[in-house]
């Protein structure tokens, strides 16, 4: 089957400026919840602070999908689950300019970044009135939304007859129902303390922090540590914690190793969980169990489908003699974003990495440029879009009235 004409028809002139208001709120919903309910805001534990250039990539859909993903994967194959897991989980650590962004499982199940922790959340997961069970809400009603109107117009091309500026980001709505499954555990009430490298303080009031990081003390004058960095690389950032160990020799002869406690193995499980941590010794079971295997096919078997899905929609429409710019923009768009998506994500399960909160790649060129073409796809849709929408007695459209199409969205 020969490929459709495209026609880039601009048709716009005759709506008016209380149109196109309402136009551009339609529009930009679906994608403002979608970035307002799946992007965090970052912890800095060491400064500088990022740039908007290193927290641009976690606006990427590819970013938000993986960080429902691997949230879901966590608690899943996490053995016990407290709030400070919680906490650790949905929090974006930035370890730095040389290691950048940290969500690894690393992380969250070491102590010092459970000391590092100002605010647990409630529980170890979400009540049921909240700002995370709200945003939840409505990023599945769009979801609905969106799905509904995907599916209807499989029949006979109707979708591609209603694509126009109010919904060319309401599939990513789509994307958002991939909340549904970490929905339970995804919070925002949770503190952490940081460092601000400019003023050498530290901004959550925690000054056991630098030493537990085995950082400088930032507390001090900075003349006092001008031959020790803030991020030490070298091989000796330990040595001096050897004098320390000059204090072992007057306990010396009372110091041992022959004894044997009741652990939370042996029967009692209660006291991490007071502590609101899961237990420490072991708080991951292996990602080969059956249910992290099931939420990996899930969540990758269903993108694998809406990339199909994205594919399908190039086939021609019978009723059709040529397509518009929006129409072909749109299809791109997404078969790019979802297949990109799979095969990033496939990759890096495949590779073991899915235990980090944070796509590996956030911090790569090759993800950045990504992202890069992925906003400027988008700025061009909204253009092209915007110039061939027209208003008809039945909602919006691009085609061109000629085509004599209006009645069939009707």
């Amino acid at each position: 089957m020969a490929p459709l004409p495209v026609d880039f028809t601009i048709q716009s002139q005759h709506i008016n400026f209380s149109e196109w208001m309402s136009l551009f709120t339609l529009c930009l919903t679906p994608l403002a919840v979608h970035i307002f309910a799946g992007v965090p805001e970052p912890t800095v534990l060491i400064g500088p602070k990022p740039q908007w250039h290193d927290r641009i990539c976690h606006l990427n859909p590819t970013s938000i999908f993986w960080r429902y993903y691997a949230i879901t994967i966590r608690r899943s194959s996490t053995k016990r689950w407290g709030p400070a897991d919680m906490a650790a989980a949905n929090a974006v650590f930035w370890t730095g300019e040389v290691s950048k962004w940290d969500g690894s499982k690393e992380i969250m199940i070491m102590i010092e970044s459970r000391k590092l922790c100002t605010r647990l959340p409630s529980g170890s997961r979400i009540p049921l009135m909240s700002a995370s069970a709200m945003k939840t809400l409505l990023v599945t009603m769009q979801g609905i939304q969106a799905m509904y109107g995907l599916l209807k117009g499989l029949k006979l091309g109707g979708y591609a007859l209603k694509v126009a500026l109010p919904n060319i980001f309401l599939p990513l709505a789509l994307a958002g129902l991939y909340r549904l499954p970490a929905s339970l555990w995804l919070t925002e009430e949770y503190g952490y303390a940081t460092i601000d490298s400019k003023d050498a303080t530290i901004e959550s009031g925690d000054a056991s922090l630098p030493e537990n990081l085995g950082f400088a003390d930032t507390s001090e004058p900075l003349c006092s540590q001008k031959n020790w960095p803030v991020i030490v690389v070298k091989p000796n950032i330990f040595l001096p914690l050897a004098l320390a160990g000059l204090y072992r020799l007057p306990a010396s002869p009372w110091l041992t190793e022959e004894h044997g406690y009741a652990t939370t193995d042996s029967g009692d499980a209660s006291l991490p969980e007071k502590l609101g941590f899961a237990d420490t010794s072991e708080p991951l079971s292996s990602l080969r169990n059956w249910l992290v295997i099931a939420v990996k096919i899930f969540f990758l078997g269903t993108i694998a489908v809406l990339c199909a899905l994205s594919i399908y929609y190039f086939k021609p429409n019978p009723r059709i003699t040529s397509g518009t710019a929006s129409t072909l923009t749109i299809n791109l768009f997404y078969t790019i974003f979802l297949f990109v998506t799979l095969v990033t994500a496939t990759i890096y399960t495949v590779k073991g990495q899915s235990n980090t909160t944070i796509i590996p790649c956030i911090s790569s060129t090759w993800y950045r440029i990504y992202t890069y073409f992925l906003f400027l796809f988008a700025l061009w849709l909204l253009i092209a879009s915007a110039l061939e929408t027209r208003i008809t007695p039945c909602g919006e459209t691009t085609y061109p009235a000629k085509l004599g199409l209006d009645h069939f969205m009707c």
